[in-house]
């Protein structure tokens, strides 16, 4: 049986703008010390990049899937299969989760997740990339990746702006995954860094109206599917919790698919 986090309803959505700032602080450092080594990098631009944030909840990109997993030849057992550098197209939705896979791809899953809880970086490591190598590489599958707040999580807002944020420049599933890696902050910054993203624009979406819109877009979305604990996702017309076992989750995706 899958185990999961359960949000406890204590946090409340409607705070004053000011606290999504106070709650990226822990974050905000890590883009201040990217910003700096950026000044001598040229800004992402061309089709990787979106000129406004609107435009990205439309556009595709295709960027480079990063990923901290074990390589393995052999996808028939539990070995997490490496996909490090496999090109994953992604964009941003208008209900702001972002979605990873071919936008042609006929069978969705929707994944409910947050970036402090051990199960969903069990799920984001170990499990993901069984999906991106067997089905969304393969045009069988897309995925939708909505952030779940929590009470227990403070940062869970602050974390789930710099995706959607990074996702603006295409960058957004490449950041979903190092801020689920678990490396010491020197790393992260580092990884950070050579996403080589336009950091000014990113401080200044993370910062904005826009981001917290967003934010607020993807709580309607778990509301509206009755969603109280992470890992959740959504197959079809079922809605499964929990972390399960690779097997277990390819028997899921194989039967929605037939």
């Amino acid at each position: 049986m899958g185990v999961a986090y359960q949000n406890n309803g204590l946090y409340n959505w409607h705070m004053k703008r000011s606290s999504l700032t106070w709650l990226c602080a822990g974050l905000c450092f890590i883009l201040a010390a990217c910003a700096t080594q950026a000044e001598h990098t040229k800004p992402v631009t061309g089709s990787n990049a979106s000129s406004t944030m609107l435009s990205s909840s439309v556009q595709s990109h295709t960027s480079s899937f990063a990923t901290a997993s074990h390589s393995s030849e052999n996808l028939l057992d539990d070995t997490v299969p490496d996909v490090t550098g496999l090109p994953i197209e992604e964009r941003l939705l208008e209900n702001g989760a972002l979605e990873i896979g071919s936008a042609k791809a006929k069978r969705v899953m929707t994944l409910f997740t947050n970036h402090d809880c051990e199960y969903c970086q069990d799920f984001q490591n170990n499990l993901l990339p069984h999906l991106i190598q067997n089905y969304v590489s393969k045009g069988k599958l897309r995925i939708d990746i909505v952030p779940f707040k929590m009470a227990k999580y403070p940062n869970s807002d602050a974390s789930a702006a710099i995706v959607i944020c990074a996702a603006t420049q295409g960058k957004g599933a490449a950041m979903n995954q190092l801020l689920f890696a678990n490396v010491d902050k020197k790393t992260l910054r580092k990884n950070i860094a050579d996403l080589k993203l336009d950091f000014k624009a990113l401080d200044g979406c993370t910062s904005g109206q826009w981001v917290e819109e967003q934010l607020q877009k993807t709580s309607t979305v778990s509301d509206a599917h009755h969603i109280t604990l992470v890992p959740s996702y959504i197959l079809g017309e079922k809605t499964f919790t929990g972390l399960p076992e690779w097997s277990d989750l390819r028997g899921q995706v194989d039967a929605m698919i037939k």
